[in-house]
């Protein structure tokens, strides 16, 4: 039986800005509006399972070896209007931790509970992300990623491609590169929508107890 020393439990928070245009917290958008703003423009976010949050609990040896998986939990369905059609609306996706700031040290997870003393504070590191869309438009398409850095703020990248506009493919197929253009899910799921998976692999070196992390999804204009 695993005794109370050794449970964990980590909770993942995750949210979005739901349009381009919009400024939320931790996520910077510039004052240049070429393409539409809400609602012609926006980031849907689908949660499969677990809602907003998801928890990862730790309470078996097999867990802390292995680790938790989340498949496909997220859908990232991104719709970029152009009314004007100048072809000049190019947006940017990303992803930015947060661990509540200070007195939390920038590298951890906010501790909310504690069971033990043993171990060190589990670090923003052990979290692991994966995305994938079947055009792979994404520059980190299909491998796990950690947040840069990683601490408080850190980001993962999904489409950020500078001052360029990529243009979707037509009839749903794939326009290759980083595709940011004016484009909808609906007609180019595979260029526009993102599927997330998420993995923690603690093994034995954390203090027992529960943790925190808020994620959120940022789409804005790519100036």
């Amino acid at each position: 039986m695993i005794q109370r020393l050794f449970y964990i439990v980590f909770l993942l928070l995750l949210s979005s800005n739901t349009a381009l245009g919009q400024l939320p917290a931790g996520c910077s958008v510039g004052s240049s509006f070429r393409c539409d703003g809400w609602p012609l423009s926006k980031l849907d976010l689908d949660q499969q399972a677990g809602g907003s949050m998801l928890e990862f609990v730790f309470d078996d040896l097999s867990d802390y070896n292995s680790g938790m998986t989340y498949y496909g939990t997220t859908i990232l369905r991104v719709t970029a209007s152009d009314t004007a059609a100048d072809g000049d609306c190019a947006w940017k996706l990303r992803m930015i931790v947060n661990n509540g700031g200070a007195p939390t040290p920038t590298g951890e997870w906010l501790q909310t509970s504690s069971y033990g003393t043993s171990g060190s504070q589990p670090t923003i590191a052990l979290m692991e992300v994966r995305v994938t869309n079947a055009c792979a438009t994404s520059p980190v398409n299909g491998a796990w990623q950690t947040f840069s850095l990683p601490e408080n703020g850190g980001e993962i990248i999904l489409i950020d491609d500078g001052n360029f506009v990529n243009a979707a493919g037509t009839g749903g197929a794939c326009g290759g590169g980083q595709t940011n253009s004016a484009g909808s899910y609906l007609t180019s799921f595979g260029e526009f929508a993102f599927v997330i998976d998420y993995r923690i692999r603690p093994f034995f070196n954390y203090t027992p107890g529960k943790y925190e992390l808020n994620i959120k999804f940022c789409i804005s204009e790519d100036l």
